[in-house]
């Protein structure tokens, strides 16, 4: 496009968005879809002066996997020459946790047998390296199936029974006054894929520190690894030969 330009907004009605991968090792593909998709973008613009006033934004609502209801909100801040943005949104309850398995299930070998999504939400920031956030995953009575590698129709009942044993059934956990656990999110970008896989990785590695403890922790490290307070201690220590 040719000269300057300034779209107030674009209005988005009944849109969907989907994206499928070839997981390796994995006959099924992971499969991840938003429906009903309506919403707004605002500020769209070459203009400095837009991007010093207002930054790009993106909001939207629709049905995950055809199922739970979500809402989703982008900010791009156009002035800041880095390729940063923010994120927060929302998936509602109650829906079953195997709306998830399309997309679960060829990452990991595991589906969701049982169990209620209550609602979700999550909040972030990210770059064109990697995203981080934190995420509020609600669910009760989740149950999975661990499927054999070779024949994926087939259940290894011996890695579901480990499986179930350690990870966390519900959050909050039953009984009195117990709080829901709020988790750390992290992921590096590949960038030789697309913002949706992005995006959903970003989401996935929220799930499973919800549901494993030490994937938690170990988010929890690679975010501090990649903060600026970090890698300025980590630059100073180098100058002053600790």
């Amino acid at each position: 496009m040719k000269g300057k330009f300034k779209i107030d907004s674009v209005l988005i009605q009944n849109g969907q968005f989907a994206f499928a991968e070839q997981i390796p090792g994995r006959r099924q593909l992971l499969q991840v879809s938003f429906s009903r998709l309506s919403g707004y973008l605002t500020h769209i613009s070459d203009m400095h002066y837009v991007w010093e006033m207002y930054p790009l934004q993106a909001v939207l609502t629709g049905r995950f996997m055809k199922r739970a209801p979500f809402h989703l909100r982008f900010v791009f801040p156009m002035r800041v020459k880095r390729d940063t943005f923010s994120f927060q949104g929302s998936l509602g309850g109650p829906a079953s946790l195997k709306i998830f398995n399309p997309a679960v299930f060829p990452a990991s070998g595991l589906k969701f047998t049982g169990g209620v999504l209550d609602g979700l939400t999550f909040s972030g920031s990210a770059n064109s390296h990697y995203a981080v956030g934190t995420m509020t995953m609600l669910y009760h009575d989740m149950t999975f199936e661990a499927m054999k590698k070779k024949d994926t129709s087939r259940t290894n009942k011996f890695v579901s029974w480990g499986v179930n044993s350690f990870v966390r059934r519900n959050n909050p956990r039953k009984g009195k006054e117990k709080e829901a656990k709020s988790v750390a999110l992290f992921f590096r970008r590949d960038v030789e894929k697309g913002f949706g896989n992005f995006f959903w990785k970003t989401l996935f590695s929220g799930m499973k520190a919800t549901l494993i403890p030490s994937v938690n922790t170990m988010n929890l490290k690679n975010i501090q690894a990649v903060s600026p307070d970090t890698k300025e201690a980590k630059a100073q220590g180098k100058k002053t030969g600790r």
